[in-house]
């Protein structure tokens, strides 16, 4: 939402910690601007890593800017800083705890928070109606007046920072101090709504505080002086506190009961119309009538400015009658509230009685409220309420497409999604879908100043009476149910340190629901007992021993509501209820490093905000590993979450609950792991930010099978232990020599699970929720990755998404590994794949207050789009309503029209025998069958024929002989042979010399010519040549039992009759525009489904590109349309050239799609970016003929096939359309002759077992990289043998330049040193690093020859290298190219390019070669690049092996500070 102000020329914008700077150079002028800047010692606030923490800590911060032209360059504006407000829920003092238990001071620091807490609830109490929930302290004001702005000293101090001038702002009106002091309290309290009282205490006098209207010190409110703790020491009892309501800067509006006389008003706010018109007019809606007609359960209300007496607001309210709510809540999925049941007899004891007919519900039926006051609207709330005594929901029915952001009056309400949609009434006449249903319960509002919300720890021993009240509200509650979920008399599943992390698997058949705790589970009461189990010994913080260190570190807190007792202790509660329990542990430095390892927490909070960076010379530690202990940050202190609750009609206040509990710890950052069913965090998860998983680098470590008495726990003990891997399922095990001598790699359910996070600055920053509909048809690899990147922006909740797939949703590869009849794409990583399952287990009607951001699977297969009435129909009479509905399912393989006349010759029906593998149905057939023809006996003789030309033929036919098939029966037949199979011709070689040692029969060019059938089953077929010079013994007869077709793809036949009965455009494919729009209005199609309207030339298919990208652009497209205004530029700049690399470049700067996930790996060219940049004006021309509007797709594609034996092929090439590997430099290396395959390998019976555990294994490895002969980048990676490739490390290596790695270097270096000395042998174990050897040492800096030749694979694996394939090298690399763009030896170079090439007509590679070199030695040039690397070194050393000498930068940093 955007911060309005009402000074001329002045921005206001949540904080960044850019800002910090600025701040700190305005900070600087406090004595020489009397006005506005206060000294440091008054908030306490001293540098610019203290405003940074301060930013990344507070609950509120805001930053008032101003563009001003840049000093040097070409006019770019930039933001000048000119004011700044900050509001936590703490008060500012000396010693806030940022660190760990573990630093000496701890204890002190604890104790000043304690006794600043103490000193917080005193203040609070002083204010009438102030509490936890709508109080927060002032942490930093800054407000100079713009006279000021203007002086010398100041626009020196912005300059020095900033390097741009500030005389442009002379332009804009002046303000004075207070102008902009107001202007900011306006902001800052508008953002908020709720929040009534604002709490100062300042070090040191500051006249900007006192002249504050209504600024009022608490000394002179009350009669007696102000309660202190005796605690407390002498400066907290000479501090000056003051306080400010909410209603001096926003005055409260006048709310009251409509008149007649209001009429005019309201006709004339219905005639102009616009944004204010929240709810759809009513058909009859007479205003006068229902003015008039007004009694005790149909009412209006108006809201008036109160000073101008302007009507802001109108609301039209009804009573519901019973039939009216049952209605509703069959209509609307209401199980979270308990189907409406009234919740004030429940929980406060008001049990009013309601008139005969009449429900606990009303119902607004028509709203009206100005945007400008927007900030008010909750005020209207408890004024309804008032009006409805005996009610306790407020119903609101809205459009889905209710413009972004939505009103603030909504957040106070939930949204309740529709059960289930009939398009057809009882008379059979076609309705439209119901309008959105949102709920407000009474008790998210604050009527009643008695009842407050409180969070009371519960593990202290001064809780006892609470902690006994808890466990028999939930823990006793449906014992029964609890004690059936264990089973067999084993623990509840899920206990122990991580009870968050309990997975799907270890759930009972039954959901795991409790009645009468809607969104909870038998789960979670297991890990509440648990956890508050009476037997369990509770001791104070003060002298705990060693065995209690656990119990320490762990804690238990309750939200409780209602009528509390005036102490506030938590041993002494009157009527208030427990609505919520949340259960914490504290997360250690390594822990915290652990997730930071294999979570991207870094991308969103800055944990050297405080401390900063260490950049003195570094030297090379004795051990490489523990070097970085020696940098480890303890800034954030952190603590996970085991497990939470809140009672869904409670919601509203689960930020307070979870502020508090940051508050309480002392902690900074929580953390939640949860697993795909979330049952122990259901109600809860839609309040964090989903952290993203690393790409991390894989190593060849492999960890070996544990004997757990306990097969039922599936956690571990500590964070520091999660495993860094990226495919995570154990490698298939076969009875081969080849896999035999493996460990087998087993991982625990902490290795699959999702990471989300919030602090306080999360909680108090806005969430947009995005009400749309939007219908996902198809589960392709391109639906699965723009699912993932819409729930990878951090500040959308989405409500409704809906994905509708024939066969569900699909299984990860590597949760499938026997089964992976295609090949693997690699565009998910199974954590990543995770995020999109989470839920899978809360999907039945009990749970359904789960939340926002969960992704509803239906199976079915689309039959018909209505595009009037807007939905879908499906084969299972489903039918789902839709505002964006998106078309991605794929295209699936069909039996050939040659073979399918074949097949129906002389019959009218198609017989049996032929196969094509469509569905999950068809994959279940065709394992079905094989069983059947294994099991025939052993004197059949009938083959299965493959009948393929692509990857996907070879993919089948490896997973049915990993099946068990014998490969003697199976032939591939390939018509198309002239189709490349490979990107490299050595390695195609290699996997089909596999193929054939196995037995496999391989025919290419060949067809199917005949078939042969008994009784409808197949007997025999013959395959022909298709060639033109064929001969007439060419054909083949085989006896056959069945034909498995992989060859032709076409569009699932309901779908396409959908298509051609509702007129969208069809050639094949459905045809779209550069934006995926297609002929109908808010259809939208893309992947294999789709392709490129004609009018914009021949365009490469969308399977030729990396499905990863399409997602990206695809999410884009679709939060555009869906009003997410950040990407409202990815239509209107549809038609730039330019527009793909500005978007990713605004959507990076702002967390947004592109902040989920790396940047495009093939973006990181090096010098290939210059070489690009120095492209002729003909070349750029004839791109622009090309066509300028379709978007561009550059990332790596990826290929992985599983073959027999414990063989893979994988290749990565950039650009697979435009790849061509003999215009690019190989490298090759094999470690045997992989065209002759050894017996051992196809034939396992003739060893035994014992033999090939003890024998070592036989590693037989084959690859190439290309290498691009102009850019020196490397462009493809192609792998194939028996061992463990890391992919994602050579997937990473693609774009980066070559001498990154030094590979042509130690490439040439190899083969002079083999043929200087000869031919040697040396053990591949050992110089591969395996388990049989001692692992490759770091700083060794390349690897000997292994079969006369340079192991490239082994380099690769090296430890000096393995820094430069982690993902946060790559987001550098990717940085700094873009940042050395605009450098001005690179503007220099270009300019003498654009020249000589408009004087000779042409620029040769030759010559931009010469040119690159020429920038190369450029020493200013140079210098700029081997800082930044340095830089780059000297932060990421707590991350990375200290293996090597880093020089001091510190000089070099200051002054590039210094210099802006």
């Amino acid at each position: 939402m955007a911060l309005k102000g009402t000074l001329s020329g002045v921005q206001f914008r949540r904080s960044q910690p850019k800002d910090a700077t600025q701040l700190a150079g305005l900070l600087q002028l406090g004595d020489a601007v009397p006005d506005g800047i206060p000294t440091p010692g008054v908030f306490r606030i001293h540098s610019a890593r203290d405003f940074a923490t301060l930013i990344q800590a507070a609950y509120l911060s805001v930053t008032a800017v101003r563009n001003a032209t840049a000093a040097v360059g070409e006019g770019q504006a930039e933001e000048v800083v000119i004011g700044f407000i900050a509001l936590s829920d703490d008060p500012p003092g000396e010693n806030h705890c940022y660190g760990t238990a573990g630093n000496g001071d701890s204890g002190e620091k604890r104790l000043a928070a304690k006794q600043t807490a103490v000193l917080a609830e005193d203040t609070r109490s002083a204010v009438a109606g102030a509490t936890l929930e709508n109080s927060l302290w002032l942490r930093m004001l800054i407000a100079p007046p713009s006279d000021a702005l203007g002086g010398a000293s100041l626009g020196t101090a912005v300059m020095s920072v900033t390097n741009t001038s500030v005389a442009a702002t002379s332009r804009d009106q002046s303000f004075t101090s207070e102008e902009m002091v107001m202007d900011l309290l306006r902001v800052a309290l508008g953002t908020l709504s709720g929040i009534e009282h604002i709490f100062m205490s300042p070090g040191s006098r500051f006249p900007g505080l006192e002249s504050i209207p209504g600024v009022t010190p608490l000394s002179t409110m009350n009669a007696d002086p102000l309660p202190m703790a005796s605690s407390l020491g002498h400066d907290a009892l000479t501090r000056t506190f003051l306080h400010l309501s909410r209603a001096m800067v926003l005055p409260p509006l006048t709310i009251r009961r409509g008149r007649v006389e209001d009429y005019d008003d309201i006709v004339t706010l219905l005639v102009t119309g616009g944004p204010g018109v929240i709810t759809e007019l009513p058909q009859d809606f007479f205003v006068e009538e229902i003015l008039q007609d007004q009694d005790t359960h149909n009412k209006v209300v108006v809201a008036e400015n109160a000073v101008t007496h302007e009507v802001v607001g109108v609301v039209c309210l009804r009573q519901l009658t019973m039939e009216e709510q049952q209605h509703t809540a069959r209509l609307y999925n209401t199980d979270a509230f308990e189907r409406l049941k009234r919740v004030s007899a429940d929980v406060s004891g008001d049990d009013a009685l309601l008139d005969d007919g009449l429900s606990c519900t009303f119902s607004i039926f028509f709203l009206y409220f100005n945007p400008d006051f927007d900030h008010s609207a909750y005020q209207l709330l408890p004024y309804l309420f008032h009006e409805f005594p005996t009610c306790d929901y407020a119903l609101l029915q809205l459009s889905h497409t209710l413009p972004l952001p939505e009103p603030m009056i909504l957040e106070r309400f939930q949204y309740v999604p529709l059960r289930r949609y009939q398009p057809h009434n009882a008379r059979g006449e076609l309705v439209p879908a119901p309008s959105a249903l949102w709920v407000c319960p009474r008790v998210s509002v604050p009527i009643d100043r008695d009842v407050q919300v409180r969070v009371e720890l519960l593990t202290d021993p001064c809780g006892a009476l609470l902690r006994k009240k808890v466990l028999s509200q939930f823990s006793a509650l449906n014992y029964a149910s609890l004690s059936t979920s264990m089973g067999r008399g084993s623990r509840p599943a899920g206990l122990g340190g991580r009870a968050a992390l309990h997975q799907q698997e270890n759930r009972s058949s039954s959901t795991g629901a409790v009645p009468g705790l809607p969104g909870s589970s038998t789960e979670l009461l297991a890990a509440l007992q648990e956890d508050l189990d009476e037997s369990t010994p509770t001791v104070s913080r003060e002298g705990a021993g060693e065995d209690d260190i656990a119990a320490l570190n762990r804690a238990v807190f309750a939200l409780t509501w209602g009528t509390h007792s005036a102490g506030g202790t938590a041993g002494v509660l009157s009527p208030a209820t427990v609505v919520g329990v949340i259960s914490v542990q504290s997360v250690s430095v390594a822990e915290m490093y652990a997730l930071r390892n294999n979570y991207d927490l870094d991308r969103f909070l800055a944990f050297n905000a405080a401390d900063g960076f260490d950049y003195t010379a570094t030297d090379i530690s004795l051990t490489a590993e523990e070097g970085p202990l020696r940098y480890r940050s303890a800034e954030l202190p952190g603590i996970v979450v085991r497990f939470v609750y809140i009672r869904p009609v409670f919601r509203q206040y689960l930020k307070l609950f979870l502020r508090e509990v940051l508050r309480q710890t002392h902690a900074e950052v929580l953390l939640m792991l949860t697993s795909t069913d979330a049952s122990l965090c259901q109600t809860a998860v839609a309040s964090f930010t989903f952290a993203p998983p690393r790409r991390v680098v894989e190593a060849m470590t492999e960890r070996k099978t544990k004997k757990d008495s306990n097969p039922t726990v599936s956690t571990l003990d500590n964070i520091a232990d999660l495993p860094e891997v990226n495919d995570v399922s154990p490698t298939l095990a076969q009875n081969t020599a080849a896999t035999a001598g493996k460990a087998e790699v087993t991982h625990t359910g902490l290795a699959l699970s999702s990471l989300f996070f919030t602090t306080r600055r999360f909680l108090g920053d806005e969430r947009v929720r995005v009400h749309a509909r939007v219908v996902i048809v198809g589960a392709s690899a391109t639906a699965l990755c723009m699912l993932y990147e819409l729930l990878s922006v951090p500040y959308l909740d989405y409500l409704n998404i809906t994905v509708v797939s024939t066969d569900g949703m699909p299984l990860h590869p590597n949760q499938r590994p026997t089964c992976q009849w295609q090949v693997d794409g690699v565009e998910l990583l199974e954590r990543e794949y995770m995020r999109l399952r989470l839920g899978n287990g809360l999907m039945n009607s009990s749970s359904h207050s789960f939340g926002a951001n969960t992704i509803r699977v239906v199976q079915g297969t689309l039959i018909d789009i209505d595009i009037a009435m807007k939905f879908i129909h499906l084969e299972n009479s489903i039918y789902e309503p839709y505002d964006q509905l998106l078309l991605a399912t794929g295209r699936q393989y069909i039996v050939p029209p040659s073979i399918r006349a074949l097949q129906q010759q002389e019959v009218r029906g198609a017989r049996g025998g032929v196969l094509a593998l469509s569905s999950e149905v068809a994959e279940a057939r065709l394992r079905h069958t094989l069983a059947e023809l294994s099991q025939s006996g052993s004197g059949s003789i009938a083959n299965v024929v493959v009948y393929g030309s692509g990857l996907d033929a070879i993919a089948t036919l490896s997973t049915i002989i990993s099946m068990g098939f014998p490969a003697q029966r199976l032939v591939l037949c390939r018509p198309d042979a002239q189709q490349t199979l490979f990107a490299d011709a050595a390695c195609g070689q290699a996997t089909m010399a596999l193929v054939h040692a196995l037995g496999v029969t391989v025919l290419d060019g060949y067809g199917v010519s005949r078939l042969e059938f008994d009784d409808d089953m197949l007997t025999s077929v013959l395959l022909a040549s298709l060639s033109y010079e064929r001969k007439a013994g060419d054909a083949v007869e085989l006896p056959c039992a069945l034909i498995v077709c992989v060859e032709e793809k076409e569009i699932n036949r309901s779908v396409l009759t959908a298509l051609a009965k509702r007129s969208i455009v069809f050639d094949g494919r459905v045809i779209v525009g550069s934006a995926y729009e297609t002929s109908q209005p808010d259809v939208l199609a893309a992947g294999p489904v789709a392709m490129f309207t004609r009018r914009y030339g021949a365009t490469e298919a969308f399977e030729a590109f990396n499905p990863r990208d399409v997602g990206r652009d695809v999410a884009q497209v679709l939060l555009a349309r869906l009003g997410v205004k950040e990407f409202q530029a990815r239509i209107s700049a549809s038609n730039d050239l330019k527009g793909n690399s500005a978007r990713r470049t605004s959507a990076d700067d702002s967390n947004l799609v592109s902040v989920s996930c790396s940047p495009p790996l093939s973006s990181f060219a090096g010098a290939r970016t210059v070489s690009i940049s120095m492209l002729t004006e003909d070349a750029v021309q004839s791109h622009s003929a090309r066509g300028l509007t379709l978007p561009s797709y550059t990332s790596p594609v990826s290929r992985r096939v599983r073959l027999p034996c414990g063989y893979q092929y994988v290749s990565i090439v950039c650009d697979s359309a435009a790849f061509k590997a003999g215009a690019c430099i190989p490298l090759q290396f094999n470690s045997a002759d992989m065209l002759s395959v050894p017996l051992d390998d196809v034939c396992p019976s003739r060893s035994t077992a014992a033999d090939r555990v003890d024998a070592a294994p036989s590693w037989r490895e084959m690859m190439t990289l290309y290498i691009h002969p102009q850019h020196r980048t490397i462009d493809g990676a192609v792998y194939v043998g028996n061992g463990s490739p890391e992919v994602h490390n050579y997937r990473t290596l693609i774009g980066l330049p070559e001498s990154l790695f030094h590979l042509q270097y130690r490439y040439n270096e190899s083969i002079s040193k083999c043929d200087n000395t000869g031919s040697r042998v040396y053990s591949s174990a050992a110089a591969m690093g395996r388990s049989s050897a001692a692992p490759t040492p770091a700083g060794v800096l390349t690897v000997p020859p292994r079969n006369q030749q340079f192991d490239l694979i082994s380099y690769l694996r090296l430890p000096t290298l393995k820094p430069l394939l982690t993902d946060r090298f790559v987001r550098f690399f990717w940085q700094l190219q873009r940042k050395l763009q605009t450098a001005e030896e690179v503007v220099a170079i270009q300019e003498r390019v654009r020249v000589a090439q408009q004087a000779a007509g042409v620029l040769t590679p030759a010559e931009s070669a010469i040119r690159v070199a020429e920038l190369a030695d450029t020493k200013s040039f140079r210098y700029k690049v081997q800082l930044a690397l340095l830089k780059y070194m000297h932060e990421s050393k707590d991350t990375r092996p200290q293996d090597m000498y880093l020089p001091s930068i510190e000089k070099q940093i200051a002054e590039k500070r210094v210099a802006g």
